[in-house]
């Protein structure tokens, strides 16, 4: 080898050298960077996800009337107090009545009310509280859609069936039974238009982290649909759009307020949009 060649040959191994010591430099760099990434905050992850285009209304525990679009529910659309309720009342649910598109909500103090959507102005449905009353604070509450009655169910198993015009008990059904120590907190009808002839219900446990269907609903029998894939400690609402497009619920888990997509064939929940910008306690889709 001439010097030449030997001096051309050390200058081609620096370079060599200098080329496989950027490379892993760059690549110890896009390492550290995907793991930062993926030990970041989750709650900023999560809120990356945007929601399909649609509005639904909300309450949560201060007696708050919340209007959101589901793209991003970080934030409100608009937002109202509910006046016009007994003394220190907490709403416990919502939803709105297939037949006239009011929103009805029910109280602590086992009254029914509809709700002006435009001010949050609450006006109680008859003149004296329901009997029973209701025997917890975590509700499901939703209109069964072909014979205009609204479904009552309760983390305790309560299973009851209200007049919308009357604000009285129509019929006590028989306890939620078929799953030891369910915890149901969420209720959804299907079909939810003024002419529905045929409908299913449905309902969340907590307990078992689980969606099963109501049938026959005035029975109380929990028929197993499947699990929702994770673990959940709270159920804050769960409705149905009027188009069946929109299976949304209210779920907590980890300690933040998400919402879910259902799936009423498998149970699975899946997360359709951003984190609460508060906990919520009952959702509805308007039906008109």
């Amino acid at each position: 080898m001439t010097p030449i060649e030997k001096h051309t040959n050390t200058i081609n191994n620096k370079t060599t050298m200098k080329k496989r010591t950027t490379l892993s430099m760059a690549l110890a760099s896009l390492a550290g960077a995907v793991i930062t990434t993926s030990c970041s905050d989750d709650n900023s992850v999560d809120n990356d996800i945007m929601g399909p285009n649609v509005e639904f209304y909300a309450i949560d525990g201060d007696n708050h009337l919340i209007r959101y679009n589901a793209q991003n529910v970080r934030n409100s659309v608009q937002e109202w107090t509910i006046t016009g309720t007994e003394s220190n009342e907490k709403i416990l649910g919502i939803d709105f009545r297939p037949v006239g598109g009011e929103l009805y909500a029910v109280g602590s103090s086992n009254r029914i009310y509809t709700i002006n959507k435009e001010t949050g102005a609450a006006t109680a449905v008859g003149l004296v509280p329901f009997t029973p009353g209701v025997d917890a604070t975590e509700v499901g509450f939703d209109f069964n859609p072909t014979v205009d009655r609204i479904r009552l169910v309760t983390a305790n198993g309560q299973n009851l069936r209200l007049h919308p015009e009357t604000g009285v008990v129509a019929f006590v059904d028989g306890e939620l039974n078929g799953v030891a120590n369910a915890k149901v907190t969420a209720a959804a009808y299907t079909n939810n238009t003024s002419d529905a002839t045929t409908t299913d219900l449905y309902v969340i446990d907590v307990t078992t982290n689980r969606l099963y269907k109501q049938s026959p609903p005035n029975d109380g029998v929990l028929e197993l649909v499947g699990d929702l894939g994770m673990n959940i400690t709270a159920a804050g609402g769960f409705d149905i759009s009027a188009d069946g497009q929109h299976i949304m619920a209210s779920l907590e888990v980890d300690g933040r307020h998400s919402l879910y997509s259902i799936n009423l064939e498998t149970g699975k929940a899946t997360r359709a949009s951003s984190n609460f910008s508060k906990p919520i306690m009952g959702l509805a889709f308007p039906t008109m």
